[in-house]
């Protein structure tokens, strides 16, 4: 499906408008958040439809992670996107391996108190970066999200 087509798609959910009855046949609607620039110094919670093929043989076979892969971590897996033969798209799967040494990984610090007063605190995907002990740090991520709808610009 081509990128106006989901843009217009993103816009009707935004919208409150309902997706077309045809939208998706033989396929799942998967929803994920994207956080845009608002025009008030905050963000907008948009978000992003997916129409998902119900045919796996059209999408590239991931090789089954080795027992063995980390052992001493946590598995965490995120969703990732793919075009696939049939217009729709392929649910793939990113897997992490996570520390679960918290001295292996940067010390965060709480949000200050007075960070988002006027807005609203969402979470949002993680982010992933390399650890001291050679496995991935999973970091938190929050969005300021404006309350005001018409400090969003439409797509």
């Amino acid at each position: 499906m081509s990128t106006l087509f989901f843009s217009l798609l993103t816009s009707f959910l935004a919208s409150g408008v309902s997706l077309p009855p045809n939208f998706c046949v033989g396929g799942n609607i998967e929803v994920e958040y994207q956080f845009p620039a608002s025009n008030d110094g905050k963000e907008c919670k948009q978000s992003q439809v997916h129409c998902v093929t119900n045919n796996s043989q059209i999408c590239p076979a991931m090789a089954p992670v080795s027992p063995y892969f980390c052992n001493d971590g946590k598995i965490v897996t995120e969703a990732s996107f793919q075009p696939s033969a049939d217009g729709m798209e392929c649910k793939m799967e990113k897997v992490h391996c996570v520390s679960t040494q918290l001295e292996a990984c940067p010390q965060l610090i709480k949000a200050l108190p007075y960070f988002c007063l006027d807005g609203t605190m969402e979470p949002g995907p993680s982010l992933f970066q390399p650890s001291s002990d050679s496995k991935e740090c999973e970091i938190p991520v929050f969005h300021c999200v404006t309350k005001e709808s018409n400090m969003c610009l439409q797509k």
